[in-house]
């Protein structure tokens, strides 16, 4: 069956285009082993031309082509491409099989699925227009907020080569749904037809650099995508190892990822299973796509009371295998792709001979085929969980077997394993098949069936397989940026700098003023480990100090190395506690009731708190008490959500097949290491602690050295209400010596950062190499946009400004009427001074303050600054302060003000100022920022989302959104039909299993 390969160059801003160093890779067919023709290899300079197309593709027609196009634009050029790969699906079957491999049946599947990824698509995309502006349910009825959901940018799509043009559109379908313009990386091991999807696109007439597709060597094509300064989001399917350089690559620009890496996936066969169905399944789940298969099946764990019948039918099932080149009619086991990975996997199977174990069946190449990268289906016993063949992923058809005799080994052994993609369970007990789904560390679960996938299901792995999740819902949402808008829509002036008598905040302060002056001793404390006080290993402690009058008041623990292992062995302990019942699998509203008993003592010790905040940061005792009240309402509020999280478990997912049903399972993420700044001591672990417990993880939380007092008290609260040890564990410290060894911990399964870029990078970094989950809510240099049209006295602007900025009583923060409080330390007030100093000397104007007020003599005191004539290349412009300190522009026309307020590395908040709400609804959705206010800046609501894009970090937290950062999705998949699946019957006999059926 003699195959026509394309001759294609690389797709570039819709054109082909020839490399611009002009190299090609010859493409050899693993069934002949002979080179069959070449692909064009990408270079950096190739993907800086393809990055610049995309770019272009976004912003043209003011983004009106493309991004802001509405959905239904977008689903058009869906359906078409679809339509295209069902019109040529038999030719691209036939460069799918001899590229890489796979028997021509499975690829001839794999177009069907491609197509039906298009169409499926189509239909979100269509969908998200009406699911724009969702409103959100606020506490105060002089805000009101929606949600917008918006293209995340330009992406690079990087795909492996076992499946290639179905892994492709995995990516390129949700990411054109969603909006954004992308850069498509395959394997050059295999990717004819992803240079065919290049044709299609041209056919349909796809704008122009919505979609590029650059063919090349990792090192030479992938890195420098990964690490390009004008990719926002990398998604990467492939090795483990990669992953982990690519996760490392995109930290150095804070570029989120999502990851889909290795497996090691277990298929558990219990002794009440029909023996023949069972071995079909498991030979299905092992050898189709010749070995492999994405989760890298590879280990059989099987009763040892049907161990031996069992391997016995197995055997037979794999001996009528049919291994020939991939075109043959009935062939079910083709190549494996190249000779590096047949050397690869032969070198497993020798390695694991060499250290005891048997081949049972298998494990050379056929007799009657001498050319190819071919090997038998192999089969492994006498197998112990310390050899390489148990504990690395193969991708080839390798399978290792142990037996068990109880349930929990079962589960041991299957979780024994760095990886968590899959896992199978076969059994006729269905209660068992439910326990066993959920107590296995995998992202999907198969009950009675292994490896069938839905583009309506969501995929994905945990542990060293990765994190994100691809298909369903759940994949477009992997391109879409959430951002708030929230607008103030009174007429009343929000009221802070008003008198106190008169003073309006988000919570109504009340107390008398003797009560707030009030002296208040530092408690001393140690270290907060599993529900008891704990002095710091090594004794160290940390000096506090008041910023306002500079002295030493009192001190903190020092946490180190050898207390993060101490702490993250509690926390583990508390996951794992009563089979997991204590926490993790205890119901929702069992841990909804400590979370409530939280938020009743933090009221309780309302002002003890605020005044303790307040010594020890700065702020204006007015401010903390807001703050004690914004804690407990933030407790109270992800109370609700755990308990209504119990009604969201096993949500169905709706599958065009009737012969499986599946649904979803969310599951806390585990060891969660929670590291926060200063600016909102607890508040900000509030945002982070809430939603981690109510999700059923375990906590350490890890407070700046700067600002950690209250921190330390809220140990003391968990301690008054019976929380369950080591649930929440507290270290105080320095950054390097606490934060770095919780983030890089092997046991820590994510961290949630908020601080400085700078940290942010080197968190993400050193999360990468365990390739850990982050969330990072980074730096911020948000723009406040005033136009023409408003009431001046509101907008607060320059003369104006100048005049309020004088009547701001700046004073000892325990002071009645402070509304300005100390720097919280020495370092950052001599930072802040610094910046001002600079831009002096660079040329700007001081318009207003810049130096201590005169009447303080002590304490880290600055008067609100004011600075004109700045030009955007100055440092006062470009880099964040993080004082007291505003830097002013003019502009003319909506174009500018938008050109200037998006001029920033930065993308945390932004405001508009106007009256004409037709233009502030215009600006909320073109300026950059995942936070936009309206008519107001700053006001915060733990209903709804809150989090940055840029250099301002990835990730959201607050509202339903700040509980999913806590939880893993687990797809459960059950096939409920009593006939044989039917792949190794002749293909007379068979149809599609999971054609998709539109």
């Amino acid at each position: 069956m003699a195959v026509q390969i394309p001759s294609r160059q690389l797709l570039i801003d819709g054109e082909w285009r020839e490399p611009l160093l002009k190299k090609r890779i010859p493409v050899i067919n693993p069934a002949t082993e002979q080179i069959i023709g070449d692909i064009p290899a990408a270079t950096a300079e190739d993907v800086d031309l393809a990055v610049a197309a995309a770019r272009r593709a976004l912003s043209r027609n003011k983004g009106k082509d493309w991004a802001l196009a509405s959905g239904a634009v977008r689903a058009k050029y869906l359906r078409a491409i679809a339509a295209k790969i069902t019109e040529r699906k038999s030719e691209l079957a036939k460069l799918e099989a001899i590229d890489c491999g796979k028997p021509l049946d499975e690829a001839a599947w794999d177009m069907d699925d491609v197509a039906g990824c298009f169409e499926y698509y189509a239909d979100l995309a269509e969908g998200l227009d009406a699911k724009q502006k969702a409103p959100v349910s606020l506490p105060m009825g002089t805000f009101k907020s929606y949600v917008l959901k918006e293209p995340i940018g330009v992406v690079g799509l990087i795909t492996p080569w076992n499946y290639p043009l179905l892994m492709a559109v995995w990516k390129v379908a949700p990411a054109l749904a969603a909006g954004c313009a992308a850069i498509l990386k395959p394997s050059e091991l295999a990717s004819l037809t992803c240079l065919e999807l290049a044709e299609v696109c041209r056919d349909v007439g796809l704008p122009p650099g919505v979609l590029n597709i650059l063919t090349g060597l990792g090192p030479e094509a992938g890195a420098p995508l990964a690490s390009h300064p004008n990719v926002d989001k990398i998604a990467f399917t492939g090795s483990t190892a990669t992953g982990s350089k690519i996760m490392a690559a995109a930290a150095q620009m804070v570029k989120p990822v999502s990851l889909e890496l290795g497996g090691k996936s277990p298929i558990v066969v219990f002794e009440d299973v029909d023996l023949d169905k069972a071995a079909e399944w498991t030979a299905f789940g092992v050898f189709w796509t010749n070995g492999q298969i994405c989760s890298a099946t590879s280990r059989l764990i099987v009763h040892e009371s049907i161990a031996k019948e069992f391997l016995d039918r197995l055997v037979k099932w794999t001996k009528n295998i049919k291994i020939s080149d991939p075109l043959e009619e009935g062939c079910r086991l083709g190549p494996v792709v190249s000779g590096g990975q047949y050397e690869k996997v032969l070198n497993f199977i020798s390695t694991a001979t060499s250290e005891g174990a048997t081949i049972l069946c298998g494990g050379v190449r056929p007799e009657h085929l001498k050319k190819g990268f071919f090997v038998e289906p192999t089969i492994i016993t006498d197998v112990t969980t310390s050899m390489q063949i148990w504990r690395e992923e193969v991708f080839g058809p390798v399978l290792c077997v142990k037996t068990f005799s109880t349930e929990e080994e079962a589960l041991d052994l299957a979780n024994d394993t760095h990886y968590g993609l899959g896992a199978a369970v076969i059994s006729n007990d269905l209660e068992r098949c439910d326990r066993v789904s959920k107590a296995l560390q995998a992202g999907i679960v198969w009950i009675n069936c292994s490896q069938p996938c839905f583009c309506q299901a969501p995929w994905g792995g945990n542990k060293r397989s990765g994190y994100g999740r691809e298909l369903g819902e759940w994949g477009l949402e992997n391109y879409l940026s959430v951002k708030q808008v929230t607008q103030y829509v009174s007429d009343e002036p929000w009221g802070w700098y008003r008198s106190p008598s008169k003073l309006t905040l988000l919570t109504l302060l009340k107390e008398k003023s003797e009560q707030k002056m009030a002296i208040i001793p530092i408690p001393s404390r140690q270290l907060f480990i599993d529900g008891e006080w704990r002095e710091p290993l090594l004794k160290k402690r940390i000096p506090i100090i008041n910023p306002t009058t500079e002295q030493i008041i009192g001190d903190i623990p020092a946490a180190t190395a050898e207390d993060v292992e101490v702490a993250v062995e509690a926390a583990r302990r508390a996951l794992s506690r009563n089979e997991g019942k204590d926490w993790a699998l205890a119901s929702a509203a069992v841990r909804a009731k400590y979370l409530r008993a939280i938020a009743s003592k933090i009221k309780e010790r309302k002002s003890e708190l605020a005044k303790l905040e307040t010594i020890d940061c700065g702020k204006p005792l007015g401010e903390a008490e807001g703050d004690m009240e914004d804690v407990a309402g933030c407790f109270e509020y992800y109370a609700d959500l755990a308990e209504s999280l119990d009604a969201k478990q096993k949500a169905p997912v709706s599958l065009p097949m009737k012969t499986f049903k599946s649904y979803v399972i969310k599951e806390p993420i585990g060891v969660v290491g929670l590291i926060i700044p200063w600016n909102h001591p607890l508040l900000m672990a509030a945002w982070k602690v809430a939603p981690a417990l109510a999700a059923g993880c375990a906590a350490i939380l890890k407070p700046s050295e700067l600002a950690s007092v209250t921190c330390l008290e809220l140990a003391e609260v968990c301690r008054d209400v019976d929380l369950p040890a080591g649930v929440l564990n507290i270290l105080n410290g320095l950054g390097p010596e606490t934060g770095a060894p919780l983030a890089s911990h092997p046991h820590v399964d994510k961290i949630a950062f908020t601080g400085s870029t700078a940290t942010g990078v080197k968190i993400m970094t050193a999360a990468s190499q365990m390739v850990k989950p982050v969330s990072l809510e980074l730096g911020g240099k948000s723009p406040v946009v005033v136009f023409e049209d408003v009431d001046i006295d509101k907008a607060e602007f320059l003369d104006r400004l100048v005049k309020w900025s004088e009547n701001i009583k700046i004073s000892d923060p325990l002071e009645e009427g402070c509304k300005l409080g100390p720097i919280v330390s020495r370092g950052q007030y001599e930072k802040v001074l610094k910046f001002i100093s600079t831009a002096k000397s660079e040329g700007a104007t001081i318009f207003y303050g810049g130096a201590r007020p005169e009447h303080l003599k002590k304490g880290f005191f600055i008067e609100p600054t004011i600075i004109t004539d700045v030009k955007t290349s100055m440092q006062i412009w470009r880099e964040e302060v993080f004082g007291p300190v505003l830097s002013v522009k003019t502009f003319s026309t909506e174009d500018e003000a938008i050109e200037l307020a998006n001029d920033t590395h930065y993308g945390l908040g932004a405001a508009v100022i106007s009256k004409d709400l037709g233009r502030c609804d215009r600006l909320s959705k073109v300026v950059q920022a995942g936070t936009v206010w309206i008519n107001c800046s700053q006001p915060c609501f733990f209903q709804t989302a809150f989090g940055g894009i840029k250099w301002s970090g990835f990730g959201r937290e607050l509202g339903e959104w700040g509980l999913e950062n806590y939880l893993n999705v687990k797809q459960v998949t059950q096939y409920v039909c009593d006939e044989p699946w039917g792949w190794y019957q002749s293909p007379k006999q068979r149809s599609c299993p999971w054609k998709y059926k539109y």
